[in-house]
């Protein structure tokens, strides 16, 4: 493959570290590089026309992906290059209906259940132009990077985050003012959910003897990730346990590991995502004015078998030893400049090799 030298070295320690039982290990994958990424500017989304020029766009992604990594090439930390067809966030539920808005570097699906009334009008349509966008840009990017770099999932919202999506923030009353009404969407959401997996699982296949994931971290076996919970951090365990839970274990049973995306501000329906049965990757992201997630991870203290996957700095790593020698974690990186990322890949392959 064309965007690293050392990829067969790369893919032997991931496989290494998830077959391995042993504590201790960790891998560490480089995000971003500031020096790197400031000196190609990702794209403006307003720029372009969608579903129109999809192609040319993505054309433009995968060109600068290129270029990026030919940047970090003499970096020898754990990130496998992928690309996925990324149009900003709206694509985790657009796809089930209603109008998207688009800033420079995301987009925003608005909320378009407005009458309880219209809720059997709710359709899975093949033909909808954002199923079309993230099916036809997976097999373009297939065929545009072959031999060059993989492909990965782009993830998913849960069956909650579908729900919130459809009907916007007045979802968190209609719990208590109409909970029938709400279970109805939620069977949409569920069967919603259960598809787009299907549909990326189906669109971009299995990798080296596993699936990347959205978040680009490869997970090993027929699996999926990752899926996002963070509706929770609005619902707390209780309505979650009725609303959320039930429906995200029924859209995701058949996966055999989950990688799954939430946030430290909602620590208190952590122990809840754990019931889905096969988590297998946690991240917990870090929030504002609250604490970090390698915090929030220690206080969940989740069965040793999950693996942390922890964005960290390089003073966290060095503060945190005693604790990540007792675990298996996938450490993500945000470094200034390379010199930085090597100091960071050389700690971690000193106090926590993967194998």
């Amino acid at each position: 493959m064309g965007f690293r030298d050392d990829l067969d070295e790369v893919v032997h320690r991931t496989k290494t570290f998830h077959r391995s039982s042993r504590m201790g290990t960790a891998l560490i994958e480089v995000c971003s590089i500031g020096d790197c990424e400031r000196r190609i500017p990702a794209q403006d989304l307003t720029r372009w026309s969608f579903p129109s020029g999809m192609k040319d766009y993505l054309d433009a992604l995968y060109r600068r992906q290129e270029a990026v990594w030919r940047l970090r090439r003499t970096l020898h930390d754990d990130r496998i290059p992928s690309v996925a067809p990324w149009y900003g966030i709206a694509e985790h539920s657009a796809y089930v209906g209603g109008e998207v808005s688009f800033t420079p570097n995301t987009s925003y699906h608005h909320p378009f259940l407005k009458d309880w009334d219209d809720l059997p009008k709710l359709r899975l349509d093949a033909d909808n132009p954002w199923r079309r966008m993230l099916d036809d840009g997976f097999a373009f990017l297939s065929d545009l990077a072959a031999g060059e770099c993989a492909v990965s999932m782009r993830g998913s919202y849960s069956p909650l985050e579908v729900a919130n999506a459809i009907r916007g923030n007045d979802l968190f009353t209609d719990f208590y003012e109409f909970p029938g009404e709400v279970l109805g969407l939620m069977e949409f959401s569920c069967r919603a959910v259960a598809w787009n997996i299907e549909c990326q699982k189906r669109a971009v296949g299995p990798y080296e003897g596993g699936v990347l994931s959205g978040f680009k971290s490869w997970i090993p076996g027929d699996s999926f990730g990752q899926i996002s919970e963070d509706t929770t951090v609005l619902t707390g365990p209780v309505l979650y346990g009725e609303f959320g839970l039930p429906y995200t274990k029924r859209a995701v049973a058949g996966q055999e590991r989950l990688f799954v995306h939430t946030h430290g501000v909602g620590e208190a329906s952590l122990e809840s995502i754990l019931r889905m049965g096969n988590v297998y990757m946690l991240e917990i992201s870090s929030d504002p004015n609250s604490d970090r997630g390698i915090e929030v991870f220690k206080r969940l203290d989740p069965d040793p078998g999950i693996v942390g996957v922890l964005a960290l700095t390089l003073r966290e790593i060095e503060e945190n030893l005693g604790f990540l020698k007792t675990r298996k974690t996938v450490i993500w990186y945000d470094a200034a400049d390379l010199e930085e990322a090597a100091r960071a890949v050389a700690l971690v392959r000193r106090e926590l090799p993967a194998g």
